[in-house]
């Protein structure tokens, strides 16, 4: 029918892998038994783990939000984690590897760790530090918090190097939940954006310092609403904004068109025709 609607409410006291395999144990208890065909997350371990060991010998279909890719990787620019984020804002070479690693999620999964060791470790922005140079203090110190920011996305989604055995462990994600490439080609989405509309459009309609009363009374209300987008959809009613849809719609093609192409174009042009739609996209979250 083409409609995203909500399905069931939860309100959770953490982000712990128990507390999500209660949540799929209770939805079991009602009934909902089924493998999901499609599973789209946050870039969150506890809750992909507790997908995981709950359909524990089942082929998941688990897919990372790319939004919150580009959150998590600006996240990691900046303190606690780094201090990259003063120099990433007047830093040109910064912003292009920057968008290079946003480019990585859309090779596919199998050549996720080539395209990195071969394209992106030797493109790093690192700067010359040698004796009786300008700044050399300085672009040590760039130098330093960039290999840090480096390893946070190999750790993440590439794979460490054993020191040992000089091979690469599996990262914290798995290359089919980091890349996108799948989604793309066959036309799905990247994003958990449908949940996020929802979340924001509770948030605006729900009091500040609402009580627990007034929360379940609002999913009642959203319940409700549930049930009309249904029937309008099932006689081929939608509510779109014309104008934004064709915006997406455009954006989406050129997407397939682009990773469709993987295999005619080399490994350099790929990454760079990837950081020009990146910067030609309005829509797009900014890095």
């Amino acid at each position: 029918m083409g409609a995203s609607v909500p399905a069931a409410f939860y309100l959770l006291p953490d982000k712990k892998k128990t507390t999500y395999k209660l949540v799929l144990e209770n939805l079991k208890e009602y009934g909902v038994t089924n493998v999901p065909h499609k599973i789209f997350m946050d870039f969150e371990k506890a809750a992909e783990t507790a997908f995981r060991e709950f359909f524990k010998g089942q082929d998941l279909n688990i897919s990372g939000c790319d939004t919150h890719l580009k959150r998590n990787l600006r996240k990691h620019l900046s303190p606690p984690h780094n201090t990259l984020l003063t120099e990433y804002n007047t830093d040109e070479g910064l912003q292009t590897w920057l968008r290079y690693v946003w480019g990585l999620s859309l090779v596919p999964p199998k050549d996720i760790v080539e395209v990195y060791e071969k394209f992106l470790l030797p493109n790093m922005p690192n700067r010359r530090v040698a004796d009786g140079y300008d700044d050399e203090e300085e672009n040590q110190h760039f130098n330093q918090k960039l290999e840090k920011f480096a390893k946070y996305v190999e750790d993440t989604y590439v794979g460490k190097v054993n020191t040992r055995t000089n091979n690469r462990s599996q990262p914290m994600f798995d290359f089919e939940m980091f890349s996108k490439y799948n989604n793309i080609v066959n036309m799905e989405d990247t994003t958990t954006n449908r949940s996020e509309g929802f979340n924001l459009q509770l948030k605006v309609s729900t009091p500040r310092n609402a009580t627990l009363w007034t929360l379940i009374n609002q999913f009642r209300k959203e319940d409700a609403l549930v049930a009309i987008k249904l029937r309008e959809a099932a006689v081929g009613i939608r509510h779109t904004h014309k104008k934004r849809k064709k915006e997406q719609d455009n954006k989406r093609q050129r997407l397939f068109e682009l990773v469709c192409n993987y295999d005619k174009l080399s490994m350099a042009n790929y990454m760079k025709y990837c950081v020009d739609f990146y910067n030609t996209d309005l829509n797009i979250e900014l890095l």
